[in-house]
């Protein structure tokens, strides 16, 4: 997919490094174990935040496919993740939080 991009060269880059600046928050998480739910802290975040989650294991992208994980609620820096409560403690996920 190209991507056309109008303005100067200068313009185009002051653009481009916004958009890294405003979307460069990542990390890993993994889930807690025996729970419903993990609080993440990124002080960056906030309530008009987005997380999206990448699994790093087998276990985090099977708790991914089923429908039980997901970015409950934003908060004033954090996210809460609602998940499955099992005992598996390799359920390890990428972030990055766009703000």
């Amino acid at each position: 997919m190209a991507i056309r991009a109008e303005g100067t060269l200068k313009q185009v880059i002051d653009h481009a490094n916004r958009i890294e600046r405003r979307t460069n928050i990542k990390g890993t998480v993994s889930l807690a174990p025996n729970a419903t739910q993990t609080v993440v802290t990124v002080l960056q975040a906030g309530f008009d935040a987005c997380a999206i989650l990448s699994p790093m294991t087998a276990n985090a992208a099977a708790e991914l496919a089923s429908g039980g994980c997901f970015i409950a609620t934003y908060g004033a820096g954090t996210f809460t993740i609602t998940h499955r409560n099992l005992a598996t403690t390799d359920r390890t996920f990428r972030y990055m939080v766009a703000v």
